[in-house]
């Protein structure tokens, strides 16, 4: 759209209407202003008359052909274009994704450049300027698609420089480039351009992972906090300033005062605290600093991109905000790269691009693939690293475009996909899994043989990279198997959170007192595993806490700190097999999640030993260090507890089991009996093998030995089972018959109870669940039978709202007891217990003004609305005791299919979020408080009354979310009243009391398992 042509359609007329609104609101208090508001309004309106008139005349023109043809291919590219919200908040902000003064409200711009300010004083507040500040709070706390506000451009980000005195400048050339952020839609579009544009074209064997990318941290990670230390010029950055418990206060400053900016957001108002900080220096590990030089050393002539140091050890025992720069620049330094990048599709597929291991480390611009990129997207003759790019039109780097483009060219893109071929890629399709006995046994030695039996030239890095961990995982005895995964426990005034952060990416800031952020990054990171494992057919199926969670609403507790899932072993073999040591992406036209799949070297153990690896491998956050811990289930030898006794007396009367000694053979060729490594031993035989060999052993090994072989003696004297008499290989083989299978943390679970898995919607994505998941639930934790107002961790899980909420959030709520003057008190009521339906509108109401969460707790109840409502529907109908088995299976059937693709993630991307939220500050410090604060303000009030027609929805049976297209003429269907329709409305399906009148009726769900 050029300057001086203005096409308004209906939207747009909506959206102007919208920001007179604004307007309205701030020019009513001047009454100058409002005689001004009215002469313009009349301009307005008679613009609007002309303009919309010549629209609609030019928008009735049928499409061409080639027009149609034109938009299906660019909606291959980017899905969001047929998306009306993509449409809404892209045309907010530009038309060409560049500039906002070309939008169809710039006009405005001439009466309203200097309309408002609190003190009188003129501010340059363009409508068009407020209408963009206004959609960018609308999308980044409500709107969970994944699409960008505007465009990553080469002058407007990449030569923009964002810090120190010259801020807001341009770098001319490559060379001038400093650092960077690792934007997805630079990073994608670089390496997309690269794999395009350099593959060989001939079709030579195996060439796909003997072709490898350059490698280096930085384009991988979030670098943003780090770059500002970068970006020094004038302040010199010591070893010290990263190591001593808190920062250095004076250096602080000088930092801060240089970039322009704070150089972290949680906790930064605590350094102005005097008395804080003489409390908060005593943070620290003293004895790291004498020594120093072992963590940290200088590097010669700062290079780009980096702070001149080269720290290759991490010390966790200081405040996080010094950790997680510490432990970026660590990253960046020394960690060791991954094997490869693996991307799932929306087409279901995994492409897999490998890393080089050997070469320099390099970025995109120390590898010369951002000079190629923008030397092919520019058609340029050739480019050299001082070449002024300001001379050019300015370049957009379209990520989607380019990924697409290597999707469309099948001769370059089926190289790239990872066939597993030992799973089912049909698997996130299936509505039932029936769990395969083979898959719970795992002969590492069996593996080693077939590996090693592949000629060299096919072996790809990853199967070599299994083969050498199998190898060394076979030579750990589990009572000397060193700690694989670190934490970040040592970090000081962290609320112990930092046990459940991985050490190495470790990166938490902001998102620990966001709420929603927090959230969003636990949603992210879920979907994206579930997607990526089931589209390569690996299984796994929820467990522990993350299997609580879903229980109630199909998400995870909102103050867990991570995901639990299982597996069985021979599946965690498979992720090795192809997955470890990758970084697992989304598509990007669905997220921008970065991930590392890490698998412990010593997953051929299957019992607990010391205690030090329960955990066989987890799915981390490249950007935060929060993980999914993964356990593996196999066969092993371990005692049974008591809380599988009953199923194990079944068992024997059902196979005609005697366990007497003599009696219970175990077969030659049983796992159990191979002892040849040290891994494969059991306690007796490595007592032996110990002691016979004892000068390769010390003497602290030796004694552990000894003290493991009293712990397996005395629990065998004082247990009181059929496992009394039996030997290791005895009870392996036992567990083997009947089908118990336990992770290394000596969980237990039949397989009777684990299968069939149902396959169910968990975070808005396919998940599996046990058969028997109350049986597993109560066996571990306390379960209560209601669905209603339970209470833990200072939290209440609320019917009204179908989620766990803080206990202060409902009590502000409801001012029962009318103790807040700025909120409406229920009236009739003394307990939250007693609120009812009619109560709803004020509570929902209310939550505008619970204030210190500044909307987060809402938005994530809004954004997980459909999630929250489809759990509802799954528990009316598994839980109808008016149902029959088959029926139940036929009505959870169509909903699933009919309904489950309707579901709207129940968060934003993550780095998305924290992109939009970040623009969104930096914009609004261009404009007077009192107005952002009405902005938000309007668009709160306006989700909170979306969020209470959707609870009159649920509670009326109008949720277009359960409506379908399935005709059906079976008997059990209810049907509206004075229906005529065969179509399947599951409004009406299930029990009739999951959301009642009464909040304090809402049923009794949970004392067994649903049949």
């Amino acid at each position: 759209m050029h300057k001086g042509k203005i096409h308004i359609g209906n939207t747009a007329l909506n959206e102007i209407s919208r920001m007179f609104f604004f307007l309205f609101r701030r020019l009513s208090r001047y009454h100058l202003k409002r005689f001004l508001f009215g002469i313009i309004f009349i301009q307005f309106i008679l613009f609007i008359i002309i303009w919309s008139s010549s629209y609609k005349r030019t928008t009735e023109k049928a499409l061409t052909q080639q027009q149609i043809l034109d938009l299906e291919h660019q909606t291959r590219i980017n899905p969001h274009l047929v998306d009306p919200d993509y449409e809404y908040f892209r045309n907010s902000n530009n038309n060409n994704g560049n500039d906002v003064s070309d939008d169809y409200i710039s006009f405005l711009s001439d009466y309203f450049s200097s309309w408002y300010s609190s003190d009188g004083s003129d501010m340059d507040q363009s409508v068009a300027d407020v209408d963009t500040v206004s959609r960018l709070y609308e999308k980044f706390r409500y709107n969970t698609k994944p699409f960008w506000f505007d465009d990553y451009t080469l002058q407007k980000n990449l030569l923009t420089i964002p810090y120190g005195p010259n801020r807001g400048q341009k770098w001319t050339c490559i060379d001038d480039i400093q650092y960077y952020n690792s934007d997805p839609r630079l990073i994608w579009s670089v390496y997309m351009d690269y794999i395009i544009n350099n593959y060989p074209q001939h079709n030579q064997k195996n060439i796909a992972y003997n072709w490898k990318f350059p490698f280096s941290w930085y384009d991988w990670i979030d670098m943003h906090d780090l770059n500002k230390l970068i970006s020094l010029n004038e302040t010199r950055l010591t070893c010290e300033f990263l190591f001593e418990g808190s920062f250095y206060k004076d250096t602080l400053l000088k930092i801060e005062n240089e970039v322009g900016e704070t150089l972290f957001d949680n906790g930064r108002s605590k350094y102005d605290q005097d008395g804080w900080y003489v409390y908060a220096k005593q943070y620290g590990d003293n004895d790291i600093l004498g020594k120093l030089k072992d963590y940290c050393t200088y590097l010669v002539d700062k290079p780009k991109f980096s702070t001149g140091l080269n720290i290759t050890k991490q010390d966790p025992k200081c405040r996080p905000e010094v950790f997680q720069l510490q432990n970026r620049n660590y990253v960046y330094s020394s960690l060791k790269p991954p094997l490869s990048l693996s991307v799932t599709a929306l087409n279901g597929k995994t492409y897999q691009f490998y890393f080089d291991q050997n070469g320099p480390r390099q970025n995109m611009i120390e590898s010369n693939l951002l000079q190629d990129f923008i030397k092919n997207n520019l058609d340029l003759p050739s480019l050299n690293n001082t070449q002024n790019l300001l001379d050019y039109n300015d370049l957009v780097f379209n990520h989607f475009e380019k990924f697409n483009n290597f999707l469309e060219n099948y001769n370059i893109s089926k190289n790239f996909v990872v066939n597993v071929k030992e799973t089912d890629s049909n698997l996130i399709n299936l509505e039932e899994l029936i769990l395969d006995e083979a898959d719970f046994e795992f002969d590492p030695i069996a593996k080693i043989k077939e590996l090693e039996a592949i000629p060299e030239e096919e072996m790809t890095p990853h199967f070599k990279n299994y083969l050498d961990s199998l190898r060394t995982s076979i030579t750990y005895a589990p009572e000397f198997s060193p700690k694989y995964f670190q934490e970040s426990g040592d970090i000081q005034d962290y609320y112990g959170i930092g046990y459940h952060r991985d050490s190495r990416f470790f990166n938490v800031d902001s998102f620990l007192f966001d709420k929603q952020e927090y959230a969003n990054r636990l949603n992210s990171m879920i979907r994206t595993f579930q997607k990526f494992t089931l589209s390569n057919g690996i299984i796994s199926w929820l467990s522990h806490g993350t299997l609580y969670g879903y229980m109630f609403n199909g998400e995870t507790f909102p103050w867990d700190e991570d995901f639990d899932l299982q597996l069985p072993i021979k599946h965690l073999n498979y992720l090795a097999q192809y997955f470890n040591q990758s970084i697992i992406l989304q598509d990007p036209r669905e997220g921008n999640g970065r991930y590392l799949i890490d698998v412990s070297s010593s997953i051929t153990v299957r019992t607990k030993g010391n205690g030090n690896n329960n955990i066989d491998a987890r799915f981390i956050d490249l950007d935060s260090g929060l993980y999914i811990d993964l356990t593996g289930l196999s066969v092993s030898s371990i005692f049974a507890n008591v809380k599988v006794r009953g199923y194990m007396q079944e068992q024997l009367k059902e196979l005609h089991l005697h366990t007497n000694n003599s009696v219970l053979q175990v077969p030659e060729d049983s796992n159990a009996k191979n002892s040849d490594y040290l891994g494969l031993m059991d306690i007796y035989q490595l007592h032996d093998y110990v002691h016979k060999n004892n000068k390769e052993f010390s003497e602290s090994d030796r004694s552990s030995v000894d003290k493991f072989l009293r712990e397996e003696q005395t629990t065998q004297r004082n247990i009181n089972s059929m496992e009394k008499l039996l030997k290791p290989a005895q009870r392996y083989y036992l567990h083997k018959i009947m089908k118990l299978y336990n992770c290394r943390n000596n969980h237990i679970s039949p397989l009777s109870y684990l299968s069939p898995m149902y396959n169910r919607m968990f975070h808005g994505v396919p998940a599996f669940v046990p058969k028997k998941y109350l049986h597993f639930l109560k066996n571990e934790y306390y379960v209560s039978e209601d669905y209603a107002y339970i209470t833990y961790k200072s939290h209440v899980f609320f019917p009204g709202v179908m989620h766990w909420v803080n206990e202060h959030f409902v009590k502000k709520c409801s001012n029962i007891n009318n103790w807040y003057r700025d909120t409406k008190k229920l009236s009739n009521i003394t307990s939250i217990e007693q609120m009812e339906f009619k109560d709803m509108k004020t509570f929902v109401a209310n939550m505008k003004f619970y204030g210190t969460d500044d909307m987060t707790t809402f938005a994530n109840l809004y954004n997980a609305f459909d999630q929250f409502a489809y759990r509802m529907k799954e528990l009316a109908i598994e839980f109808d005791p008016t149902l029959k088995q088959k029926e139940k299976k036929e009505l959870l059937n169509i909903l699933k299919n009919q309904c489950s693709e309707k579901i709207k993630s129940p968060g934003k991307d993550a780095l998305l979020y924290v992109y939009e939220k970040r623009l969104f500050k930096k914009l609004a410090r261009n404009f007077d408080p009192a107005l952002i604060e009405d902005v938000k303000d309007s668009i709160d009030k306006m989700y909170l009354n979306k969020y209470w027609k959707q609870l009159l929805g649920l509670k009326n049976r109008e949720l277009s979310l359960f409506h379908t297209n399935f005709e059906s003429s079976s008997e059990y269907i209810v049907r509206p009243s004075n229906s005529t329709s065969k179509l399947v409305d599951m409004n009406y399906q299930g029990r009739k009391d999951m959301y009642p009148d009464k909040f304090s009726n809402c049923p009794k769900l949970f004392s067994k398992d649903p049949n």
